[in-house]
């Protein structure tokens, strides 16, 4: 379970639960000041996923749907009506300081692609490996939410670094 400050512009919470008791978590983080609870694709199967999207949007919360690196984007796409955010990871989850996944870009690119072809209004976000060149990298593809913790933590000058990802 992470939780996400986005320093671009204001801060917004961003629950990222990546567990299966689902059930017993979204309660324990839905408050007033999140705005996006994400739930991976792989914990659960797809009527469960719906079920607690529409649990999370009960809660004034937007629903959000993470992919992990091996999941083919495609798969998800039935989903994307249920959902207003997709995390795209860019990592293997669990670790941090880990090397961008290159791969990543083509999700983002066919993401993005996707909700235009469909006016679609989800957000891309995207998690693992970000800095300065990939940050590019994945805005140039369409996402419109990074986050990055390693290169933010591990440098003497936080807002040095963050002025970097904008």
């Amino acid at each position: 379970i992470s939780l996400v400050s986005s320093l671009v512009n204001h801060k917004i919470i961003d629950v990222h639960l990546m567990c299966k008791d689902l059930k017993y978590y979204i309660p324990q983080y839905a408050n007033e000041k999140v705005k996006y609870i994400s739930i991976h694709y792989e914990a659960v199967d797809s009527l469960s996923l719906i079920y607690y999207s529409d649990i999370i949007r009960s809660l004034n919360i937007h629903p959000g749907i993470v992919i992990n690196p091996e999941t083919d984007v495609k798969e998800i796409i039935p989903l994307l009506n249920f959902f207003d955010l997709v995390l795209v990871m860019s990592v293997h989850p669990g670790r941090g300081g880990q090397t961008f996944i290159e791969s990543s870009l083509d999700k983002i690119k066919f993401l993005d692609d996707y909700r235009k072809e469909n006016n679609l209004k989800f957000v891309i976000e995207v998690d693992g490996g970000i800095n300065a060149e990939t940050s590019k990298k994945c805005i140039e593809n369409g996402a419109d939410i990074l986050v990055s913790g390693s290169y933010i933590i591990k440098s003497d000058d936080y807002q040095k670094q963050i002025e970097s990802l904008k």
